[in-house]
């Protein structure tokens, strides 16, 4: 149990580390360092939203209201990015936990498994576009229907239907996106 909270505490130090130097629209770090582009329009609608300005109509941008909302969570806590750069870290931070639960199951242990999230950060540096993305928030949803899958595929599911709910909200979520 001790490792588990230990490789835990790794994954949360490489996702707020991961967005701190990489997303640089919302990161403390790079605070002021670009005021243009889609990352900053979202946060924009999503801030307008805690402020009761009506999306599509008052501001507009052409993403669906699920995006906007989840951009207006953290901003009715804490105002300004600070919200949406510890939102983006949690979400990584649940991806690569979801990625070590995929790949642990009998691919050799956790060594490969931080082999593959280095991978997988690496990758995710070269398109992670200064942040904010929809991509980054349809990727958790994306793994844990890949999760759901394995977890049928494994005989380890908790409920017959509880997959396909999971998969049936992926579906409707990349829609609102």
């Amino acid at each position: 149990m001790r490792k588990k909270a230990a490789f835990a505490g790794i994954n949360l130090l490489l996702a707020f580390s991961f967005v701190l130097f990489f997303g640089q629209e919302t990161s403390p770090l790079w605070n002021g360092f670009s005021a243009s582009g889609d990352a900053v329009m979202f946060a924009l609608v999503g801030r307008g939203i805690t402020e009761g300005v009506l999306p599509y109509k008052e501001l507009l941008e052409n993403k669906g209201p699920l995006f906007f909302f989840i951009q207006a969570l953290p901003q009715y806590f804490i105002k300004g990015t600070l919200g949406i750069y510890i939102l983006q870290s949690t979400v990584l931070f649940a991806e690569l936990e979801l990625m070590d639960g995929l790949y642990n199951s009998g691919h050799g242990g956790k060594r490969y498994a931080y082999l593959v999230k280095e991978l997988f950060l690496a990758l995710l540096s070269l398109v992670y576009s200064r942040g904010n993305m929809a991509e980054e928030y349809n990727l958790f949803i994306t793994l844990l229907g890949f999760y759901s899958i394995k977890s049928v595929f494994g005989g380890k599911f908790v409920h017959e239907k509880f997959p396909a709910l999971i998969l049936g909200g992926g579906y409707w979520q990349a829609l609102s996106f």
